[in-house]
């Protein structure tokens, strides 16, 4: 399965229960976080995060929407409002 991150995506990752939302960090341009990891663009977990789960599967934006998850990406609001 071929993944591409971008701001504001959701994901889910091996055994996760709920989808997480994935922001660019501010200061590595190269790097996507992705609850407490990080992954590059496509998808795979940065050497800084050892242990971080697989992304299994990624939301469309559709998808996202249909299961009424935020498309913009806020760190001070809940995400699933």
């Amino acid at each position: 399965m071929s993944i591409r991150l971008y701001d504001s995506a959701w994901v889910i990752v091996e055994n996760g229960q709920e989808p997480l939302q994935v922001h660019k960090d501010g200061r590595n341009p190269a790097a996507f976080n992705v609850g407490e990891h990080q992954y590059d663009i496509d998808g795979r977990a940065l050497s800084t995060s050892a242990g971080a789960p697989p992304i299994v599967s990624l939301h469309s934006l559709q998808s996202a929407k249909e299961a009424g998850l935020r498309t913009a990406y806020n760190r001070d609001i809940d995400p699933t409002v």
